[in-house]
């Protein structure tokens, strides 16, 4: 899908969204970090364990897990984070793979969410040192250090690099283009360890039975966000944190394959959200369609088949409590 969209711009919100077919609004927004998604909400994971499948779910991220409420129905369930952040991947299928061994039955419905490519990135073996050089690195990790050494209040997250980049008497350009190359780096560790795991599929028989459904959660700003160059933007944009419905937030991959079942080789160029995924993944498994939902199948569009196009809706936001004081 080559115009794929998530429904928010953080992990949050949007994994809950993809794994119910709720928008944001709908589950409710969120007052504090450990708001969870209604109990009346059925995610896809409780779906399929209600239909016989083992379920099972690896982050590193607890935004994509119990910080959210998405432990429901999950047979073997896993949201700490990685001893190296920027080698989840690893450490994530290794687990998937001691489950299997211990529990090969199907059918089965796994969830990765890894943090490879999230801050802090600290690139690893074999793609540590592609694009900067163990000295860059060294002076760049040094000024992350120095940069979050003393909290500093500004009105806005750019406001805050760009005052602090200059007394530290750093050039800006050289520190975001060594951030962007380090970002790079933990992404092509992330997507070699992609085909590691699609080989191993392979090479155990599994490959013909799978139905595979690679995405994000969101997309990543690059040159567009704060932490990542926006102040090198020409020309400058307004001095805020960044728009959430910029296409760089909203625009993710999305690709399926399961051969035999959906046809290889195939680019849709129609816009797509995440909030199809579900009804998506329970019309190919041939699973009960789920009784409440905003997304809809996206199967006829992968066979060919007659599709009506919906308009795509980002649905973020924050809901503020209100405030108690105590006066006397």
């Amino acid at each position: 899908f080559d115009h794929a969209h998530t429904t928010s711009g953080w992990t949050k919100s949007s994994t809950a969204s993809f794994l119910s077919s709720l928008h944001h609004s709908v589950l409710g927004g969120y007052t504090t970090n450990g708001d969870q998604i209604p109990s009346r909400v059925h995610t896809l994971a409780q779906r399929a364990h209600d239909e016989g499948y083992q379920t099972a779910t690896f982050t590193s991220n607890p935004f994509a897990g119990s910080l959210s409420g998405l432990e429901r129905g999950v047979d073997v369930f896993r949201d700490r984070g990685a001893a190296v952040n920027s080698a989840s991947s690893v450490e994530l299928h290794e687990q998937f793979w001691r489950w299997r061994a211990d529990w090969p039955g199907e059918p089965y419905l796994v969830h990765f969410q890894t943090t490879d490519v999230h801050e802090p990135h600290l690139p690893v073996s074999p793609f540590a040192g592609t694009w900067v050089s163990p000295e860059r690195r060294t002076l760049f990790e040094q000024w992350w250090k120095e940069l979050h050494a003393t909290p500093i209040e500004y009105d806005t997250v750019l406001a805050r690099y760009q005052h602090r980049l200059d007394a530290m008497g750093v050039d800006r350009r050289s520190f975001f283009e060594t951030q962007r190359d380090l970002y790079d780096e933990t992404m092509a560790h992330n997507d070699h360890q992609l085909g590691i795991f699609v080989d191993e599929l392979k090479r155990r028989g599994e490959w013909e039975r799978t139905l595979l459904i690679v995405t994000a959660d969101h997309g990543h700003p690059a040159g567009s966000f704060s932490r990542f160059g926006r102040g090198l933007v020409d020309p400058q944009p307004d001095d805020w944190e960044g728009a959430l419905a910029d296409s760089h937030r909203s625009h993710v991959p999305l690709l399926m394959t399961w051969p035999g079942h959906v046809p290889a080789g195939v680019r849709i160029d129609e816009r797509v959200s995440l909030i199809d995924l579900l009804p998506t993944v329970l019309d190919l498994s041939a699973l009960p369609p789920a009784e409440v939902r905003q997304g809809a199948s996206l199967a006829p569009l992968i066979r060919g088949e007659p599709w009506t196009a919906r308009p795509v809706v980002l649905d973020h936001f924050q809901a503020h409590a209100p405030s108690c004081q105590l006066v006397g």
